[in-house]
């Protein structure tokens, strides 16, 4: 799967300012970086303000207004996803359990929005690795979160520390490399890189590459008609059994069973 950005950009709107209620044809992720506004969607409205995240599906439809004020200042992603056979898609529902979230982490998303903007030479922008990248990273981290706890690093420099990682694309049908290696595609010794990625993420290394080889195969099952068999070999595992125990220690339930849930 991989993300086409549109369009990146971060503004404070202009007086009277408003985004119509209407059916948007890609994905739109907006940060609410200051003011306070309104959130309209199914009949329904919400207050906006500094450190909520609206994440938008494809022809979803919602509007947003602002306080008069205190005008809001956003940033606003806009991107497709697409298959390796170039058909469009949708990210797997479950991507998102609400519309509109506030989130704790708010501070580290709103940076990597900004290093995503400011990656743009113009609009609107073709794909390429760094914006693929930090896309999939500021994804990951509206969709998962971080752990709530103060480390004794900074979360921001943690984060940035780890980035060499975070946003290596590693193939999903190859073993990864042994802690050393990843530790080293950040500059640091192995137990530094340990330590950091439980500062920052609450998690091993090992434990994050499972976890983003998991949602890989959510999303084949989700979107495509391969078999468990064929997902597991795809991802590399050797047997399918070895797959569905990772799946389900994970997940909860059986990649069968996912797959039916979702269908």
């Amino acid at each position: 799967m991989r993300f086409n950005l549109l369009v990146a950009c971060s503004v404070k709107c202009g007086r009277g300012w408003r985004l119509p209620e209407t059916s948007w044809p890609d994905h739109r992720l907006l940060l609410v970086r200051g003011g306070s506004g309104v959130l309209k969607h199914a009949g329904q409205q919400r207050p906006l303000k500094r450190g909520d995240v609206v994440f938008g599906f494809p022809h979803e439809v919602y509007g947003v207004s602002q306080n008069e004020r205190h005008r809001l200042v956003v940033s606003v992603v806009r991107f497709t996803v697409s298959h390796s056979n170039g058909a469009f898609g949708v990210l797997p529902t479950e991507f998102r359990s609400d519309l509109c979230v506030s989130s704790p982490e708010f501070p580290l998303l709103e940076q990597l929005a900004m290093r995503l903007i400011r990656s743009i030479p113009r609009l609107p922008c073709g794909e390429n690795g760094l914006t693929d990248s930090l896309l999939r990273s500021l994804l990951w981290l509206c969709r998962e979160g971080c752990p709530s706890a103060e480390p004794s690093v900074p979360r921001d420099l943690g984060l940035q520390e780890l980035r060499p990682f975070v946003e290596h694309p590693f193939d999903d049908g190859v073993p990864p490399p042994a802690t050393g290696t990843l530790a080293q595609l950040c500059g640091m010794s192995e137990s530094t890189f340990r330590r950091r990625m439980a500062e920052c993420f609450g998690m091993t290394p090992a434990r994050f590459l499972l976890q983003r080889r998991i949602e890989r195969a959510k999303s084949l099952l989700v979107e495509s008609p391969y078999t468990v068999q064929a997902i597991a070999a795809e991802l590399g595992y050797g047997e399918t059994s070895h797959f569905s125990r990772q799946f389900k220690k994970v997940v909860g339930i059986s990649p069968a069973a996912f797959r039916t849930s979702r269908s």
